[in-house]
């Protein structure tokens, strides 16, 4: 056997150990994007589910060790109070919803690393399909 005829049945055998392995990748594919898919329908869900209970952006603040006021973020140059009082069940639902924002923006960010990772895959297949597609 020449040197050439060897060197070309190397480079043949390569090819297809590639072509094998960008099979094995891509049969990944499927379940990897419906799982991405499925995890972004859940956390869409469940802000839906926190913003539908109620969301208070405000900080709780106590006078007298039992009053419960709300205190909201400066808007036009004033800041909202709000007198809960020191009806436990008023205060539990109040403290309530404060605690929903805290999941809620942290399910709002990972909502859109999601969504980030759903694009930037979108765009690397097309570029592989792009790549793949050599003429």
């Amino acid at each position: 056997m020449t040197r050439a005829i060897a060197k070309s049945l190397d480079h043949t055998t390569d090819a297809e150990d590639l072509a094998d392995r960008i099979r094995a990748e891509a049969s990944k594919l499927p379940e990897l994007v419906e799982s991405l898919s499925r995890k972004y329908r859940e956390i869409l869900t469940r802000i839906h589910e926190l913003k539908r209970a109620g969301l208070i952006y405000a900080k709780p603040h106590y006078r007298q060790g039992k009053y419960l006021y709300l205190i909201y973020p400066m808007k036009d140059g004033e800041r909202r109070r709000e007198y809960i009082g020191a009806d436990p069940e008023k205060k539990k639902v109040a403290l309530q919803a404060i605690n929903r924002v805290h999941e809620y923006e942290a399910l709002s960010n990972k909502l859109a690393r999601t969504e980030g990772c759903l694009s930037q895959g979108q765009l690397q297949l097309n570029q592989l399909v792009r790549t793949l597609s050599v003429k």
